[in-house]
This record gives structure tokens, C-alpha cells and sequence, in this order.
């Protein structure tokens, strides 16, 4: 093959294209981090890196999930990894070194990952797709799935982007 993109540009690539299920202040790529007061932010919905270490999913002012990391640490932030774990962090920075407090267990190889905050309130990890046929008109690699009235869906029904076609 001639020409080839490689999967981190179709990664990258998806990301903007699918804007409206992804904006800059829901979403964490790897290497990102939320240090202590820094949040996502999706509709009612947010995510809060707290000062005192426990990270917090808030339905309006009810908090819905937490890590429940409440003073395991002082000077914390949350970070997605390259290997995909999602990581609290206490940051000892005299000392030169990080200690994982909390941790969504979900390392595996290197590769293209982001996590979402949702519009359902839901914070998802995505990583590659399974499966795709390569033939959206968008270029990128995401999964479709095909309604009867040939409408595609992308992402879970709360979290839809609809794209009509003419097939």
C-alpha cells in the first residue's frame, strides 16, 4: 500500500471529527492529568480532582461515584497512562517520585486511549476499536452500528452522534 495513516493520526483524527461527543473539557488523553480543583465537565455532570484526594463524579451537587481516596494522600492528581490505567497519583515532589493511591486496574499495551465523561453522567475508558470496516465516509475507525431506518450510531444511546446515509 502506497499510502498509509497510522492508527494514533486516525485516533487523533476520530477525536475531532466527533466533536460533539468529545470537547476539550470532558475527555483526558494520555499523559493529561487533574490536578487538585481541575475537573471534566459534561452537561450536570462533573468530575473533580478534590484537594483532598478523592476523586468525584457530581450529578448537579450530588456526588453519584468516588474513589473514595478522601485523605490517603496529600498533594494528589488523577492522570490516564499510555498503558491505559487511569491513575490517582500522591505527588511527593521532594522526594522526586509519585505514589498510586488508587488505580482503574485497566493497563494492558501502549496504545491510543481517552477517557470520557459522558452526557449520561457515565466516565468511560475507550481504547481501539474491535472491529470496523474501514468504509465510513469519515476516515476514521470507529464501530457503526446500522439502524433499519439508515441512520448510524456512535457511542451508547444517551451519547449518540447521527449520521444519516443513503445507503
Amino acid at each position: 500500500m502506497a499510502f498509509s495513516i497510522s492508527s494514533t493520526m486516525i485516533f487523533l483524527l476520530s477525536l475531532a471529527l466527533f466533536s460533539t461527543l468529545v470537547s476539550a473539557d470532558n475527555h483526558l488523553l494520555p499523559g493529561e492529568r487533574l490536578n487538585p480543583g481541575n475537573f471534566l465537565k459534561q452537561d450536570r455532570y462533573m468530575l473533580i480532582m478534590q484537594e483532598d484526594c478523592n476523586l468525584v463524579l457530581y450529578n448537579l451537587n450530588k456526588p453519584e461515584w468516588a474513589t473514595k481516596t478522601a485523605n490517603q494522600g496529600s498533594r494528589c492528581f488523577v492522570t490516564l497512562q499510555s498503558d491505559g490505567n487511569f491513575v490517582i497519583y500522591d505527588e511527593h515532589e521532594q522526594e522526586g517520585r509519585n505514589e498510586a493511591i488508587w488505580a482503574s486496574k485497566t493497563d494492558g499495551e501502549n496504545g491510543n486511549y481517552v477517557i470520557i465523561l459522558q452526557k449520561d453522567g457515565n466516565l468511560v475508558l475507550y481504547s481501539k476499536p474491535i472491529f470496523a470496516t474501514g468504509t465510513n465516509r469519515f476516515g476514521s475507525t470507529a464501530v457503526v452500528v446500522a439502524k433499519r431506518n439508515r441512520k448510524a450510531h456512535f457511542g451508547v444511546e444517551q451519547n449518540i452522534i447521527e449520521v444519516t446515509t443513503n445507503l
